[in-house]
């Protein structure tokens, strides 16, 4: 029992030692991580924020009624997708403000991965709408997440990162944007274009079906960070994970200021103003 017991703080130092060496960019395995978790947010907020814009053309001219290629179903098209994309971007300025105050009191990783959840189940959802309005409900719903994860990502990697290095994270993290573009691309082309390209009228419930994939990936990112790593991680050093009391103010800042949201690596410290 003795030798068992001592061998324990000899792994845990190991461990600790494997996730805290530098490798690429000064960052440990940690923090690349945690870089990696914002990555995927913010390239499925780019996909499922795509999927409408690519659907609409048969998808509201079904839920309201209107034949396709006629010019009343063209025009309701572009109306549609004119409210609907204001409210998309409403809902995301909404969201930051909104979990980026839960973000502090629940935590960015959980906060994180609830918003990934809660914006690839309303874009689900859009799959089973009715109507147009059960539509605009449900795409609201994944607005609002979509902007909570830009904020709590930005915050992650801003804090994580070492300082000298935020700019380039914040590049590697931007990189999200034209992946999520490429696989919105490529599953609205498949579906649409190839399997159910004879069914127009429900290919595009289909296409919406496809943004359970984040959530997916949320449950994969989840379960492959034991809370044994992230514990050891936390406590190896102050430059790995800040202070509460950092990390509240971070958040604040983050949530009160979009431009953090697309600018992620102008955070300094958080004595330092952002620019308005």
């Amino acid at each position: 029992m003795t030798r068992l017991t001592s061998a324990l703080p000899t792994r845990e130092s190991d461990l600790h030692r494997t996730l805290t060496r530098k490798t690429v960019l000064d960052m440990d395995r940690y923090q690349w991580m945690v870089l990696f978790a914002a990555w995927l947010g913010w390239g499925f907020d780019i996909f499922d924020s795509l999927l409408f814009n690519y659907v609409a053309p048969t998808c509201v001219p079904v839920l309201l009624g209107i034949p396709f290629g006629t010019p009343a179903a063209a025009a309701a098209t572009l109306r549609w997708t004119g409210i609907l994309t204001s409210l998309l971007l409403v809902g995301w300025a909404t969201g930051g403000i909104v979990f980026g105050r839960i973000a502090d009191r629940l935590g960015r990783t959980r906060t994180l991965l609830l918003t990934m959840g809660m914006y690839s189940l309303g874009t689900a959802a859009c799959a089973l709408a009715p109507n147009m309005w059960a539509l605009v409900l449900f795409r609201v719903v994944a607005s609002l997440g979509i902007g909570g994860e830009w904020v709590c990502g930005a915050a992650m990697v801003a804090e994580i990162v070492p300082e000298k290095r935020r700019v380039d994270a914040g590049a590697l993290l931007y990189s999200a944007a034209p992946a999520g573009l490429f696989l919105a691309t490529f599953l609205v082309y498949e579906i649409q274009g190839v399997y159910f390209r004879a069914m127009p009228e429900v290919a595009w419930r289909y296409v919406f079906l496809s943004g359970l994939i984040p959530a997916f990936v949320a449950l994969v990112v989840r379960l492959a960070s034991p809370r044994r790593l992230r514990s050891i991680c936390r406590s190896s050093s102050r430059r790995v994970c800040a202070a509460p009391g950092r990390a509240s103010a971070s958040t604040s800042d983050a949530m009160s200021r979009p431009s953090v949201a697309l600018m992620p690596w102008v955070i300094e410290t958080k004595n330092r103003p952002l620019p308005d």
